[in-house]
């Protein structure tokens, strides 16, 4: 009879530590995906922070990756989602639950930006391979002709 009562005692134990409400939370995540997009709609916007908050409290977060693209798993709920790169935020209020399809939504409050593509130069290093400036010091050499 003792094992027997032991054994319920441990079967009781192990149940009263599982909180009900994060298991059927955890059951019913869903999946946040999105791209981010400079505001030309074609470069994408890598290593940006994106933060899902519950009210005040931060619930998920992630990086975009080379691609722009970002996933974050949360459970349902009405999220504010976060977007920084940089200097730049904004954000947009959303509610994930099992009837939510977010094909594309637009954030209102895009600062005014430009985007430019191309290559530079460092002109420190033309001027070194060309013998202008030693390379060690920093300093200019001053060529003197004497004519």
């Amino acid at each position: 009879m003792k094992p027997f009562l032991i054994c319920c005692l441990n079967f009781l134990f192990l149940f009263s530590c599982f909180d009900n409400e994060e298991i059927q939370a955890e059951s019913h995540a869903f999946t946040i995906s999105g791209t981010v997009l400079a505001p030309n709609n074609q470069d994408p916007i890598s290593n940006a922070k994106v933060e899902a908050y519950l009210g005040a409290t931060l619930k998920g977060n992630t990086l975009t990756n080379n691609t722009g693209e970002f996933n974050i798993a949360l459970p349902a709920g009405a999220y504010r989602l976060k977007l920084s790169k940089g200097l730049f935020t904004t954000q947009q209020e959303i509610n994930v639950n099992s009837e939510t399809t977010l094909a594309h939504f637009t954030l209102d409050s895009l600062p005014k930006i430009g985007v430019v593509t191309g290559y530079y130069d460092n002109i420190e290093n033309v001027l070194v391979d060309i013998g202008l400036v030693n390379p060690l010091t920093g300093f200019l050499y001053l060529i003197l002709s004497m004519v």
